[in-house]
């Protein structure tokens, strides 16, 4: 869990240059067309030995500079507007800071119906997404965004899992009567040897 923030911010560092780089491709197109637009309009004025009365006079003029004027800015256009920043509106601390707004411990939550559990997990989830918008919605395009989305789906199904089997616990103390001791007992110790491996990984992952 405590490795999260870390991968957080590598994420946002591979996804800040990765497109940096694009960006700097499209702008370096989108400037290539104004220059070529420009480059047209200085050889005919030069070539052709006109005068800025010319294109104040000429209609023929108007239109070939129109002409020029056009292409070069509607092409450059599309590469110049509408990229997307660089600059992640989210970072490590908004995910810090959900986890501690909703207290995301086993300990404290050990006294919720499943009912509640199901209901917190729903508002964590969304509430991570929301927050971590910037990450999460890059799953399909950066490996690092995918690893993070990954990280924190195992956190909430080990959360999940855990008062899953706690839930199993308490049934089967309460239907025990209905099968044999000795099952009913190998049935608590299993679940009570599953729900202790879910604290271990809990732990191993909190101190990465």
């Amino acid at each position: 869990m405590h490795e999260l923030p870390t991968n957080i911010q590598e994420a946002n560092a591979i996804a800040f240059e990765t497109i940096s780089k694009e960006n700097l491709v499209y702008h370096t197109v989108g400037i290539a067309f104004l220059l070529g637009m420009s480059c047209d309009l200085v050889a005919n004025f030069v070539l052709e030995e006109k005068f800025f009365m010319d294109i104040a006079s000429d209609q023929q003029t108007q239109f070939l500079y129109s002409f020029f004027t056009f292409y070069g800015v509607s092409f450059a256009l599309q590469f110049l507007v509408g990229l997307e920043s660089p600059f992640q509106h989210c970072s490590a601390a908004d995910y810090v800071q959900t986890i501690q707004d909703f207290d995301f411990t086993l300990d404290a939550h050990e006294n919720k119906t499943e009912t509640e559990v199901l209901i917190y997990t729903k508002r964590l989830r969304l509430a991570i997404e929301r927050n971590l918008f910037c990450v999460t919605s890059k799953d399909q395009s950066f490996p690092g965004a995918n690893k993070v989305n990954h990280k924190i789906e195992e956190l909430l199904d080990i959360f999940d899992l855990h008062f899953k089997f706690k839930i199993l616990l308490a049934q089967s103390d309460f239907q025990a009567s209905q099968v044999d001791s000795l099952e009913a007992e190998a049935l608590s110790a299993a679940i009570i040897k599953v729900d202790t491996s879910l604290h271990s990984v809990w732990s191993q992952l909190g101190s990465k």
